[in-house]
């Protein structure tokens, strides 16, 4: 069974700074060779076909999509990839002979913020720009130029990073959960469900007449254990004094 390819690129950031500021970075996901339309990506059935070694967790994704990122995100991948996929920790030797690129710094938000600030628009990287004064267009000159540098440091580490994925054997892509939360979490791949059938879980359950009769029956028994339990408790505390008393009488 031939397996599909992924290759992995940065095309650009998040327009908007979310609170607290961080970038988000737009991860885009392409795999080579059709997808499988006869499966739905994590259904029963798609569940089936991986367990008979009929298909892979990837075959029934698009050729391509987009998931969003967290620079603690791609730091997470990159030590993946380095440390469990490319590497066997258990025979102490490197599954795979390309060498696993060396992970650039994170861009630098305090200088991005300031760049964005000088536009006085939050969406100056995506907004049409006609009729503006030349300060405002320096000030967004600036903030294209710190978008590019940050995306560009960042396209030649993940070319090397996809012939690093490229030789890690399908199986342990197979059984790699990260990897697939990597590049699947985010997107929604799978139908969603009609409007009142949103239930999750099992269904109601019903007793039966014989469960009532048989809980009725260990309640009763419960209660006549408890009932003796007390009587002999009672009966326990109440024989010294009855022996003090038929003394006390003899010697009378």
């Amino acid at each position: 069974m031939e397996a599909r390819q992924l290759t992995v690129s940065i095309p650009r950031l998040e327009d908007r700074i979310p609170k607290p500021p961080h970038f988000i970075y737009h991860v885009r996901c392409s795999w080579t060779g059709p997808g499988r339309t006869d499966l739905e990506f994590g259904s029963h059935e798609d569940l089936i076909s991986q367990q008979k070694g009929e298909s892979y967790w990837w075959d029934s994704l698009p050729s391509s999509y987009t998931v969003k990122r967290r620079w603690g995100d791609i730091q997470k991948f990159h030590n993946l990839v380095d440390q469990e996929l490319a590497f066997d920790k258990q025979g102490g030797y490197r599954r795979v002979k390309t060498r696993t690129p060396v992970l650039p710094k994170a861009g630098e938000l305090d200088a991005f913020l300031v760049s964005l600030a000088a536009t006085g628009d939050v969406m100056a990287l995506t907004r049409r720009r006609s009729g503006i004064s030349s300060d405002l267009e320096d000030a967004l000159e600036e903030l294209d130029l710190l978008n590019t540098v940050y995306i560009d440091r960042l396209r030649p580490y993940f070319q090397e990073m996809n012939k690093v994925l490229a030789e890690v054997p399908p199986e342990l892509i197979q059984e790699c959960t990260a990897l697939r939360n990597f590049v699947t979490s985010g997107v929604s791949c799978k139908k969603r469900p009609p409007a009142g059938e949103t239930f999750c879980g099992r269904g109601p359950f019903c007793l039966e007449p014989s469960h009532y009769i048989a809980e009725g029956k260990k309640e009763l028994q419960r209660r006549a254990e408890r009932a003796k339990s007390e009587v002999l408790s009672a009966s326990r505390a109440s024989s010294p004094r009855d022996d003090d008393h038929s003394r006390k009488s003899l010697r009378k």
